[in-house]
């Protein structure tokens, strides 16, 4: 039988788990930068107005079935979302917000698991539109 000295098994333990944490952290932290890089870089864009937006795509608003152009770049825009004419809106279940669109999870962080298990889950949406801030 192998016989390990009990100070050298709890500093192995303490080591594995420390590196299991810092696992877990930098982790984290890494996508919480890499969400904030992608923020930042998106708030630093121009935005684009209603009227640069039709010249450069050439919108037709008298055909229904037009094709939409692409301008092959990147474009900021600022836009609101319109009220559904024909059905209420929805509201979100645990602030109960009006809303278009709403995801929500609740889960339960067992002692043993690095991730958390999902207890439930729900997600709804109704039909809408967006029309740009500027837009006449």
């Amino acid at each position: 039988a192998l016989w390990v000295p009990a100070g050298l098994f709890v500093a192995c333990l303490l080591t594995c788990g420390c590196c299991l944490a810092g696992f877990v952290a930098s982790s984290a932290l890494w996508h919480r930068a890499t969400c904030d890089a992608v923020r930042v870089y998106i708030e630093e864009l121009p935005v684009s107005r209603a009227a640069k937006i039709s010249r450069e795509l050439l919108l037709d608003h008298d055909s229904a079935l037009s094709t939409p152009n692409s301008t092959q770049r990147l474009m900021r825009l600022e836009a609101q979302v319109q009220p559904p004419r024909q059905q209420p809106l929805l509201m979100t279940p645990f602030t109960k917000q009006p809303c278009v669109v709403y995801s929500c999870s609740v889960s339960k962080l067992l002692r043993d698991s690095v991730h958390p298990v999902p207890a439930a889950f729900a997600a709804d949406s109704i039909d809408f539109q967006v029309s740009l801030v500027d837009a006449p």
